[in-house]
């Protein structure tokens, strides 16, 4: 019986290591670029999200976002261009329910399955003269659980990424 138990010690490490339900976020920009000198914004083509519900719901949530740092979104010749890509990355946890539990003959183990996934939103922000990526930010999350859940989500999790757009002026010589 010490197998069964070593193994679902292992199971429950892996299943700690799993992606918290906590965003994490990330950015990173052009230090050289001058944002203020961005007014106007172009929604442009990235990678939607699976669900054209969740996509609309990031692309309302952006434009909210800029709209109150005083971007306005314009149809062509924008300052910046912004777009959108949304990663899900799935996998399946497997664990056993009950270690004490195996069939000598049959060799049966009950067994759990869970579908855990980690998303990722990207908003990049490429120079509309250049067309150089001048900013990215990307948030990471935990997908599990029910849509309608994820989907109240996703307003909180656009406003957390672009609270960091524009990003401070750098000090001389920092």
């Amino acid at each position: 019986m010490k197998i069964p138990r070593r193994l679902l010690a292992v199971v429950a490490a892996f299943a700690l290591l799993a992606p918290a339900s906590t965003a994490g976020v990330s950015v990173d920009f052009q230090p050289t670029t001058d944002f203020s000198r961005y007014k106007t914004y172009v929604l442009a083509d990235g990678t939607p999200a699976r669900r054209e519900v969740a996509q609309e719901r990031i692309v309302d949530a952006v434009r909210r976002e800029l709209a109150g740092d005083g971007l306005r979104l314009v149809e062509s010749a924008a300052d910046v261009y912004v777009a959108t890509h949304v990663l899900v990355d799935k996998h399946t946890l497997k664990e056993l329910s009950n270690p004490d539990h195996w069939d000598f003959w049959t060799g049966i183990v009950d067994v759990d399955a869970y579908d855990l996934g980690a998303g990722t939103l990207v908003i990049d922000f490429m120079d509309g003269e250049s067309g150089q990526l001048v900013w990215r930010g990307l948030v990471t999350v935990d997908v599990r659980g029910i849509p309608t859940e994820k989907m109240k989500k996703i307003d909180k999790l656009v406003g957390k990424l672009l609270r960091r757009f524009p990003p401070a002026p750098s000090s001389p010589g920092s």
